[in-house]
């Protein structure tokens, strides 16, 4: 930014533009105006950041120019300043600080302040900064198949929706949780049975692969996991699952039977081409 003389020739104009490359410029306006400057020499101008997407009590790093006097890391939304955090550590190119605990979820600009209290320059606008929050403890993690057990869980990084509980979605083993009450931080809620539910799992497998019996039991990292409501699948000559081949694929299911009554079952599989 240049400040130039008001009433100059177009020629002086240019000459006075032609000047930025100074390091700073400074023109009074006025006699009773407040004389202005910019210096690149003071201004940090931020490069990248270390994550574009962290939790709350993570640490951030900011790499750039002019970064030896930067005290303090500003997370805002619009010209709102969320939170404050001071500089951990500051070196020429190099500066850090903790993402606040008590910061809400959300997507943030960052904005450095220095000691003398100039604040940074985005000029290719990497500085946003996504924060999520995380589940810090869950009170029960044994349950019934019936449903019926009180779970309470606390967040970090957010705050539940206390008016409206319904707008809070909890999904624990693919059902979905009942929400009891909700109040900052932590949630309580009741599970629903699971009996009837089939947990699935697919993976694709080699093309060509027909006679192969892969070890399905032991796959681990499944492409697609999913409920389904029962074992009576049928995908003609389609995929089972987006992302999933329409042949050559494999697929897994967990579920619970509950007995009513002692005695001997006999269970059968019917499967196209291969199960056990």
């Amino acid at each position: 930014m240049v400040a130039c003389e008001p009433g100059l020739s177009d020629i002086s104009k240019v000459r006075c533009w032609s000047l930025g490359n100074n390091s700073a410029i400074a023109a009074s306006l006025a006699p009773s105006s407040t004389t202005f400057s910019y210096s690149w020499s003071v201004t940090p101008a931020i490069a990248s950041l270390s994550s574009t997407a962290l939790q709350p009590g993570q640490a951030l790093g900011v790499t750039g120019a002019v970064l030896g006097n930067v005290v303090e890391f500003q997370f805002r939304q619009g010209s709102q300043i969320w939170a404050r955090a001071a500089a951990t550590g500051a070196s020429a190119n190099f500066a850090n600080t903790t993402v606040p605990s008590d910061l809400p979820a959300g997507r943030y600009s960052i904005v450095l302040r220095t000691s003398s209290g100039e604040l940074s320059v985005d000029p290719d606008g990497v500085a946003s900064l996504a924060v999520y929050a995380f589940l810090n403890d869950i009170s029960q993690n044994r349950g019934s198949l019936g449903g019926g057990t009180a779970v309470t869980l606390t967040i970090n990084g957010t705050s539940w929706n206390s008016t409206q509980l319904a707008n809070n979605d909890v999904t624990i083993g693919g059902s979905r949780c009942l929400v009891t009450s909700a109040s900052g931080s932590t949630l309580q809620c009741t599970t629903r049975p699971v009996v009837g539910r089939v947990r699935a799992e697919y993976w694709n497998l080699p093309a060509n692969s027909a006679g192969v019996d892969p070890d399905v039991i032991n796959f681990v990292r499944p492409v697609v996991s999913r409920v389904e409501t029962s074992l009576n699948l049928n995908w003609g000559s389609n995929s089972p699952a987006v992302g999933i081949n329409n042949n050559f694929f494999a697929g897994r299911f967990t579920f619970f039977l509950q007995i009513a009554q002692a005695g001997t079952y006999n269970f059968f599989l019917g499967a196209d081409d291969v199960a056990k």
